[in-house]
């Protein structure tokens, strides 16, 4: 369960994604891209495009985890690139990308005080839609395209007001 005190109260429902119902989609992602598609994915180097298309050898994205990973390509390298492709995110849509901004999720008194004394000199988003900042467009897709799979509503949640904790 996660902690009250941290996290907004939509968060407090049994939210632990089964990451197993990604992986008949991110099998579709593979199967239906070329080799040149997938070397334009972030993250994807030095013919980790090639490997990828031995997935059909697995049956769960654990073993496809393994059979990817080596010394120079650790699980959790293996794992974020695998998101970037079942997402669709290619090198070019992280190219020049600043984070000058916050982007609040909940806050506490104490935050919402501090919030409130650096408002003039930082970027503050409380709620999302498109358009903001291509980062920010990133994260809107990425909960839809988890919304539709998971059959949940985290986009709606996310796009009101933060939670005061």
């Amino acid at each position: 369960m996660i902690q009250d005190s941290y996290c907004p109260k939509f968060m407090n429902q049994d939210l632990i994604r089964d990451c197993c119902l990604l992986f008949p989609h991110l099998k579709y992602k593979i199967f239906s891209s070329s080799i040149s598609e997938l070397k334009e994915i972030f993250f994807v180097e030095e013919g980790l495009e090639n490997r990828v298309k031995e997935i059909s050898t697995c049956s769960n994205l654990k073993e496809f985890i393994e059979l990817l990973s080596t010394k120079r390509y650790t699980k959790s390298r293996i794992q974020r690139m695998l998101s970037y492709m079942l997402f669709n995110i290619t090198k070019q849509d992280m190219k020049n990308i600043e984070l000058n901004f916050l982007r609040i999720l909940g806050y506490s008194k104490l935050g919402k005080s501090y919030l409130n004394s650096i408002k003039k000199d930082a970027n503050i988003f409380t709620n999302i839609k498109e358009g903001i900042h291509p980062i920010l467009d990133i994260e809107l897709k990425i909960t839809k395209i988890l919304d539709m799979i998971y059959s949940s509503s985290t986009l709606m949640q996310e796009q009101g007001k933060p939670q005061e904790i």
